[in-house]
């Protein structure tokens, strides 16, 4: 689901186009929705912080209030949080498209308030099915992700690219996330990893969380499981774990 949240200070206007995009959603079917419509920037940052792995498409008044950019410095922060996430500003002054420049934002994309309604709701259609096909949400099988946070960031990962998470013995919470392409180390444990319910994953070890769909072969006497063809890629399964996995394998 992309969640789209609105910022501006001018509530008839905010109103009226957030009702407008809900029933476009409605009409098109499409899986997102407007998840927030504020004129608080803290009310934005808290939303966010309490739903990091959703995917966002914000719209961003850039003055919030007359002579203050409140809009960009509310975009900054956010980039800070969720670096990928689309932003779109909305201005009365087409001018101000240069000020957001030496911020370094990268919006997806600027629309001028004042001009035609009409317009302006086609631009917007426009940025939420970019940002739809961008989050490949446009089919209802779009692929599952996991967000972790490095920093004061959040990232994230296909799950279908995970082989498996391990724990670190001599390093409280802390994850080794072993990917395809990358290995990622992350504040957490696998017991909150576990409670996050990802599809098709098993804890066969105390200190490993594997990702049956990538697993290649598992070597029964050895109790070891790998993800390569070499195996060059794998980790431990305790003897209690060991007969359950092989069931699973055999379904």
């Amino acid at each position: 689901m992309l969640k789209v949240i609105l910022i501006d200070d001018d509530v008839v206007q905010s109103k009226m186009l957030a009702d407008t995009l809900e029933r476009y959603l409605k009409f098109e079917q499409l899986d997102a929705m407007i998840a927030l419509v504020t004129t608080s920037p803290a009310q934005v940052l808290e939303y966010v912080k309490n739903d990091p792995s959703a995917s966002y498409l914000f719209l961003i008044d850039i003055e919030l209030k007359p002579g203050k950019y409140l809009g960009i410095e509310l975009a900054r922060k956010l980039r800070q949080l969720l670096p990928y996430e689309n932003i779109v500003f909305l201005t009365a002054h087409a001018e101000f498209s240069l000020t957001v420049l030496g911020h370094r934002i990268k919006p997806l994309d600027y629309i001028v308030k004042n001009s035609d309604m009409e317009v302006m709701l086609c631009s917007l259609r426009k940025d939420i099915l970019f940002a739809l096909k961008q989050n490949e949400y446009v089919t209802p099988e779009g692929k599952e992700v996991f967000t972790y946070r490095l920093g004061q960031r959040y990232y994230k990962i296909d799950v279908a690219d995970i082989l498996f998470f391990e724990s670190m013995p001599n390093q409280a919470n802390t994850v080794v996330l072993h990917a395809k392409n990358q290995v990622i180390e992350f504040n957490g444990s696998l017991k909150a990893i576990e409670n996050n319910k990802l599809a098709n994953f098993f804890r066969c070890h105390k200190s490993y969380l594997i990702n049956l769909d990538n697993i290649h072969t598992f070597d029964r006497k050895r109790a070891l499981v790998y993800f390569d063809a070499k195996a060059t890629i794998g980790c431990k399964v305790s003897f209690r774990k060991a007969r359950e996995l092989v069931k699973i394998l055999k379904k």
